[in-house]
């Protein structure tokens, strides 16, 4: 595979996994490889762009312990012979601005968080 997961087609992502060809679990830890090595240090709102002037400063909440948790029911369906569902195993983020249960919403405002 040429091109890093993390770049890849949501299609492509989900039909690896079905095919076992990666499992989601390995998917999702190369997103969050990802994430740690481009974004800087999630939680703080809008970043410290002084301190890491070369990182993206996109995430407020990075809920990667529920993420894993997520890939690894995935993984267990699929070998239990189950049909996950047409992206499982495709990791998204979700911009604050919309509630996710357990998640600060706070629409990059200093003001809400």
């Amino acid at each position: 595979m040429s091109t890093p997961i993390p770049f890849l087609p949501a299609r492509e992502i989900a039909r690896m996994v079905r095919r076992g060809e990666r499992s989601a679990r390995q998917v999702t830890e190369a997103v969050l490889e990802h994430i740690a090595r481009v974004d800087g240090v999630p939680g703080q709102l809008g970043g410290d762009p002084q301190a890491e002037p070369d990182k993206v400063h996109a995430f407020i909440t990075l809920t990667a312990e529920r993420a894993l948790a997520q890939a690894d029911a995935v993984d267990a369906k699929i070998a239990a012979g189950e049909d996950p569902g047409p992206l499982a195993g495709v990791p998204f983020t979700v911009k604050d601005i919309f509630t996710v249960e357990g998640t600060p919403s706070t629409a990059a405002s200093r003001m809400l968080a």
